[in-house]
């Protein structure tokens, strides 16, 4: 699925296509659980990979978890809660407000990748490789054969846009 000219420096028609290729939600899910990577600042790794440009990627991922933490996760929370059944509460009410907040959680990461993708280019071009090991590193994890797997799988998908 390539990106046409127009599409290709836009961090949110990059990460929607990247995030609708196949097995790539599972293995940004499994990024994030397991590693604690924050999957705004590997979008935008791979989308500076996408269009050659370098970056700290140890200030994207500071910026990513501050707003991630402070914005984007408790709008997940809120969206996560009201999947369950509550007692005495309209189910379908609840469905309504999870689809808003659903959407809200949508406009947040929005912002926050917008806001990343306005961090200055710095440092040479990465490889898609290269610029997720970088974030896995500057997140202080061990690159073990797991997380080594788990990057590759990102990487491919990215290259195939």
């Amino acid at each position: 699925m390539a990106l046409s000219k127009a599409e290709y420096h836009d961090i949110w028609a990059f990460a929607l296509a990247f995030y609708a290729l196949p097995e790539v939600a599972e293995a940004c899910l499994e990024a994030q659980d397991h590693y604690g990577l924050d999957v705004t600042a590997l979008i935008l790794g791979l989308h500076r990979a996408h269009i050659g440009k370098g970056f700290d990627a140890r200030e994207a991922q500071a910026r990513a978890r501050e707003w991630s933490v402070t914005i984007v996760n408790p709008l997940r929370e809120v969206r996560i809660a009201l999947k369950a059944p509550h007692p005495n509460l309209d189910n379908d009410a609840a469905y309504r407000l999870r689809e808003r907040v659903k959407t809200l959680e949508l406009d947040a990461e929005r912002m926050v990748l917008n806001a990343l993708s306005d961090l200055p280019q710095c440092g040479p071009s990465l490889s898609y490789d290269q610029a997720l090991e970088a974030l896995a590193i500057a997140n202080a994890n061990v690159i073990d054969s797991r997380l080594t797997a788990l990057l590759k799988r990102l990487a491919l998908s990215a290259q195939t846009m």
